[in-house]
């Protein structure tokens, strides 16, 4: 069985400790709620390699696939990672996430990044702060008033993936206990 294991470390976010003035998570979008650990093990991956590819969470289930030997499905998001490990990149992407579960509308933030730049976006006041990773690596220092051609060049991937957003169909209602669970992680108050 394990000739045939691949493991999978992750985690779903960081956690901020008032690096940016908050604490925990789904508050912000910077480096330290955003940038998680990924380490994959086993067959068909070569132990030891290290990446600095721009990855998303997305690209978990296209890489398994690709593992498994297995197509992904048409309209599934994300990229295998394999190329990574195996001579080829990933070409250049945009990486996007959504947060903020604490406020009165949920996803209000939005972020979009490339290799070099990440753009954070305020959906509801339309705020835009902007920072360059390669000379700012923990988002300190926000030029998004000096850089207005930067903003425009991350804002138009960010509004194409805004438009492609699918609303989820409509759900029954949470039962009391789905609502008490998502009460004891502390995702509910």
């Amino acid at each position: 069985m394990a000739a045939n294991t691949v493991v999978f470390i992750t985690s779903d976010h960081g956690e901020e400790f008032y690096e940016h003035g908050s604490v925990l998570h789904g508050v912000t979008m910077y480096r330290e709620t955003l940038q998680v650990p990924l380490i994959i093990w086993g067959r068909g991956v070569p132990a030891g390699k290290r990446s600095s590819e721009l990855v998303q969470l997305s690209d978990l289930l296209p890489t398994m696939l690709a593992l498994a030997g297995i197509a992904p499905p048409p309209g599934v998001d994300g990229r295998s990672l394999v190329p990574t490990w195996s001579g080829g990149t990933l070409g250049p992407r945009f990486a996007f996430a959504e947060a903020d579960w604490r406020g009165e509308q949920l996803d209000t933030f939005r972020m979009v990044r490339d290799a070099d730049t990440k753009l954070i976006y305020n959906r509801l006041t339309e705020a835009v702060e902007l920072y360059d990773l390669t000379r700012d690596p923990f988002e300190q220092h926000d030029i998004s008033q000096s850089e207005p051609q930067r903003v425009a060049r991350l804002m138009e991937p960010l509004r194409a993936y805004l438009e492609d957003e699918q609303i989820a169909p409509d759900r029954p209602p949470l039962s009391e206990e789905e609502i008490e669970t998502l009460r004891e992680l502390g995702y509910l108050e």
